[in-house]
């Protein structure tokens, strides 16, 4: 299996290949990350990208006229448990210096500017938070690199999805851990001034985390929770999962998420029915065994909101691959997501 390139040397093929198939779950290919999933490696090749511009054209110049950030729910628990408001932590990038600085969620809710859209990108499964914010960065450089103008405010949204012990038990806890998570993201989008566009980019249970959001943001409960008050009328809302590892009857109507769909302005799903990983998703439900929306697409009655969604399936263009890096080291998919992420080409 490409992903896994470490295997352990002393153990037969076929123990090889068990293993490859179990850790295929949801997770985000730690073997074949291993170099680019380093924080101060990442940081500091982003670092490095901007060095020395003097001879650039104005598209490829540092956009020292963004922001990017990261909220942080990893301290969190269960919602029931949680202080009002919640007590999410927050950092600030340096894009001149490159170092992170610790931050507020007051100074980064009070830097909200309905002129920057803000863009928020949640991450995979098998990622602390040093490797979460390293790939964001990578996200975001390659989202931004070539586009001149189109300041965006970039948000991590860094999750506890630290690997956990037992690769099928890791899987079912993310399943619903993510849950929490989606409510998380949601109130945080809630207190963001309503005049400023917010525009969400998942991968994987980083997909899922974003749709439960949309549902929630919706007027929608998750796991018995709702917002306290009803989402005021807000600007556009636009939404890209890739590969998203939630159930494939999510969006439908009187779904798990039926309500994501109503609030957004469109949604574009990057799947792929070739991913090795999202094949084995039905082990997370062994009761219900459900697919990944992200494998064979959206399924079930959509209604009047079936034209917001447009899905794309990339087998052709990735594999059977499950990486994030495969989908954003690829300028012809990270062309068609931008329009959708508050940039253009």
């Amino acid at each position: 299996m490409r992903a896994f390139r470490k295997s352990p040397t002393n153990s037969s093929p076929a123990a090889r290949l068990l293993i490859a198939a179990l850790a295929a779950w949801l997770l985000s290919a730690p073997g074949r990350l291993s170099a680019k999933e380093s924080a101060s490696a990442t940081t500091g090749a982003f670092a490095a990208a901007f060095t020395d511009v003097r001879n650039t054209t104005p598209a490829c110049q540092p956009r020292l006229h963004d922001e990017v950030w990261v909220v942080s729910s990893r301290s969190l628990g269960c919602p029931d448990n949680e202080a009002s408001p919640l007590q999410l932590e927050t950092q600030q990038f340096d894009l001149s210096s490159h170092i992170w600085n610790a931050s507020s969620l007051d100074a980064f809710l009070a830097a909200s500017d309905p002129a920057k859209p803000t863009v928020v990108w949640v991450h995979g499964n098998w990622k602390d938070a040093g490797t979460a914010r390293g790939e964001g960065l990578e996200v975001y450089q390659q989202l931004t690199s070539g586009v001149a103008g189109h300041p965006i405010r970039f948000v991590i949204f860094s999750w506890p999805a630290n690997r956990t012990r037992g690769l099928r038990e890791d899987a079912r806890r993310k399943y619903y851990r993510t849950n929490s998570d989606s409510y998380y993201l949601a109130w945080l989008v809630s207190q963001i001034d309503p005049k400023v566009p917010v525009d969400f980019v998942g991968f994987s249970f980083g997909a899922k985390v974003v749709i439960g959001a949309l549902h929630v943001l919706g007027g929608g409960t998750l796991a018995g929770h709702a917002l306290p008050q009803p989402i005021a009328a807000r600007a556009p809302i636009q939404a890209v999962p890739i590969c998203a590892a939630v159930n494939s009857d999510a969006l439908a109507i009187g779904r798990s998420n039926g309500q994501a769909l109503p609030v957004v302005s469109r949604m574009l799903a990057l799947n792929n029915g070739c991913d090795r990983a999202l094949k084995h998703y039905p082990a997370v439900d062994p009761c219900n065994r459900p697919q990944a929306l992200g494998y064979t697409g959206a399924l079930g009655p959509l209604g009047e909101n079936a034209g917001k969604l447009r899905q794309v399936d990339l087998c052709c263009a990735v594999g059977k691959e499950h990486y994030w890096g495969a989908y954003f080291y690829n300028p012809s998919i990270v062309a068609r997501m931008r329009p959708y992420l508050g940039l253009s080409d």
